[in-house]
């Protein structure tokens, strides 16, 4: 019964994670104003940034959500995407190109990278930062109950929680060997290795 209860509580949470950057896409919209008649003639602008590309199911997610707000992609509302391909280095030209686009916010999503890149291309554009960590994005915002100036977000409070994950898996699995793979070149992969 407790591998049954454990499976569903993984398989949820797996969806909170889906759900979580549904809905921080979706606060993005929060940031556009409803539309109106002023309005109708002029298609409102966003900006994605993410360091990968969206898969399809996410897509769909994002633009029902959209839609839900009152706008459609093609009616009332053009996105622009902007794909690092896994290339952190690109990330800062991309945000400057949102900019010059005249998007209207900036979503990112790719970590604390994506989202200083686009605080380097603008001050003023409204800036959403979407699967963030907390430690790393200390230096974003002054206090992450009243970010100031033009950044926001959802930050992904996951590792500081590794110590205990790792503990957890010891009980569970007494004497196995346990590894974790990591992206050497993702900017939070020092963090990570003092924390394990």
């Amino acid at each position: 019964m407790k591998r049954r209860e454990r499976a569903q509580r993984r398989e949820r949470k797996g969806r909170e994670v889906k759900r979580r950057d549904f809905l921080s896409t979706v606060a993005a919209a929060a940031f556009v104003r409803p539309p109106s008649a002023a309005f109708a003639q002029q298609p409102r602008r966003i900006g994605l940034l993410r360091l990968a590309p969206t898969d399809a199911k996410q897509l769909a997610d994002i633009r029902q959500g959209l839609e839900e707000t009152g706008y459609a992609e093609g009616r009332n509302l053009v996105i622009e995407y902007r794909y690092a391909e896994g290339d952190y280095a690109r990330l800062p030209d991309l945000a400057a190109d949102l900019v010059r686009q005249n998007v209207e916010v900036i979503v990112t999503s790719g970590g604390t990278s994506a989202v200083r890149a686009a605080m380097r291309a603008t001050a003023t554009v409204p800036i959403v930062g979407t699967s963030v960590a907390p430690v790393s994005a200390a230096p974003l915002v002054k206090q992450f109950n009243r970010p100031e100036g033009n950044v926001t977000g959802v930050a992904i409070i996951t590792g500081d929680l590794t110590p205990k994950r790792l503990q957890i898996l010891a009980e569970l699995a007494p004497g196995a060997a346990i590894g974790e793979l990591m992206n050497p070149t993702a900017p939070t992969h020092q963090r990570s290795r003092e924390v394990i």
